[in-house]
């Protein structure tokens, strides 16, 4: 675009110097004329010479003044075009040197930390909630073995939702790690709410489990 604008300027500048050129001739040729017809009795054709040069000196002032103004819209194009291209230049260099995103630094931080957690693994604090007392007694059935309970490893924030993240116990894969929300399962557990503090799973015929949260 920039050697397509300076390609016209550069061709509006020659048609202004040969149009000029052109009108100093013919003005010349005028002057010649004048003396001419001083110093003789002016006949027909000087007379008609004249009223042609005077009519192409019209037309060659004419041709100048549309000259001059498209010089003048082409250097208020060429003024806009570098204006534009600075105000580009400016927001490249301001979107090239911006500031790194702290959310990076935040997520590298929480990859870390259950990086770390799953190399070392805690055993989790089981708290079995107590069935109320019914009025009437009921026989007692043999509960089934407990299952194993996934570790605990800490909360994930995806937006405005809170996951839980989980593995099998004594696990140190990465590739092990699930995020649970609500209803959610992992194995024979059930997240059932994940409170603040805790988090509350439940199986087929056993009691709620309530896992403290790391």
């Amino acid at each position: 675009m920039k050697l397509r604008h300076w390609a016209s300027t550069l061709l509006g500048l020659g048609a202004l110097v040969l149009a000029t050129a052109g009108f100093l001739h013919h003005q010349q040729r005028l002057n010649a004329l004048d003396l001419h017809q001083r110093d003789n009795r002016p006949t027909q054709a000087i007379r008609s010479e004249l009223d042609e040069l005077r009519s192409a000196q019209a037309l060659i002032r004419s041709e100048l003044d549309a000259l001059s103004q498209q010089l003048s819209r082409l250097g208020e194009e060429h003024a806009q075009l570098n204006t534009r291209l600075s105000s580009q230049q400016a927001q490249l260099t301001g979107l090239r040197d911006a500031p790194e995103d702290p959310r990076w630094h935040t997520l590298n931080q929480r990859i870390e930390q259950l990086e770390s957690r799953t190399a070392t693994p805690s055993k989790p604090a089981v708290t079995v909630r107590k069935p109320k007392p019914s009025l009437r007694p009921k026989p007692s059935r043999a509960l089934p073995a407990l299952p194993a309970l996934p570790e605990l490893l800490g909360i994930e924030l995806r937006g405005a939702e809170r996951f839980l993240a989980v593995a099998p116990a004594g696990s140190r894969a990465l590739n092990e790690v699930r995020l649970l929300r609500d209803g959610d399962r992992f194995g024979a557990w059930m997240l059932k709410r994940l409170d603040r503090q805790q988090a509350v799973f439940t199986a087929p015929g056993q009691a709620e489990q309530i896992l403290a949260l790391p």
